[in-house]
């Protein structure tokens, strides 16, 4: 049914029979919300005081733009789109703005605990090295006295930090004989002999019973009385 200004359907079996008219109705009705939905949006703007917090954002922000693109708005409707948009790009610009700051705090967090790493690293290192020496030094010092005791320390101060002083207290202890303990099974020695061949040691105990070793077999040998 038409008359000088509208065109009114009879029937709604036309838009099933005419898809393109379908559309076309479909479209003009998304743009009517559309329209409505921003006519709305810009008296709350205006009511509130043209607060940003009344104005467009995101996908609803794009959508109006694009309409607005084919409609060409003018005064309010114009002036609040213009807004959102300046909003918009405000707001993005602050969000790129806080991800920049938080890279360089994460970088400069990362740097501080590296840096943090190498500086206990060095200290452990210095440690280990005084320790050593400390080491070393007492195994010079009892060395005359205690050889057995003597290689002990060195070698446990090569192992906490090699270094030349450790080496060095390492090889003097090499260079040194060392002492052999020898316990007779029951009282107390009294007289040691090395044969001529040094490979038999004799002892002779408080309680009369003489002992033999063969070096290198840590079991005594009671002699014959």
């Amino acid at each position: 049914i038409a008359d000088a200004d509208t065109v009114e359907i009879s029937h709604e079996t036309l838009l099933w029979a005419w898809p393109r008219l379908r559309s076309w109705i479909g479209a003009s009705r998304a743009d009517l919300l559309l329209e409505q939905q921003l006519t709305e949006a810009v008296k709350e703007w205006e009511r509130t005081g043209r607060d940003p917090s009344a104005l467009l954002r995101g996908a609803r922000l794009t959508a109006a733009r694009e309409w607005a693109g084919g409609e060409r708005p003018t005064g309010t409707v114009e002036e609040f789109l213009y807004a959102g948009a300046r909003w918009e790009r405000r707001r993005i610009r602050r969000f790129y703005q806080v991800i920049a700051v938080l890279t360089t705090l994460a970088l400069t967090a990362a740097s501080l605990a590296v840096v943090s790493i190498a500086q206990r690293r060095k200290a452990d290192r210095a440690t280990a090295l005084a320790t050593s020496r400390l080491v070393a030094s007492e195994a010079d010092r009892v060395r005359a006295v205690d050889p057995s005791l003597a290689a002990e320390l060195s070698l446990a101060a090569y192992r906490i930090s090699p270094n030349e002083q450790t080496v060095s207290a390492l090889l003097n202890s090499t260079a040194t004989p060392l002492a052999m303990r020898f316990l007779a099974p029951s009282g107390e020695l009294e007289a040691v002999a090395v044969s001529p061949d040094g490979r038999t040691v004799t002892a002779a105990g408080t309680a009369g019973t003489v002992w033999s070793w063969q070096l290198g077999d840590p079991r005594p040998h009671a002699l014959p009385d």
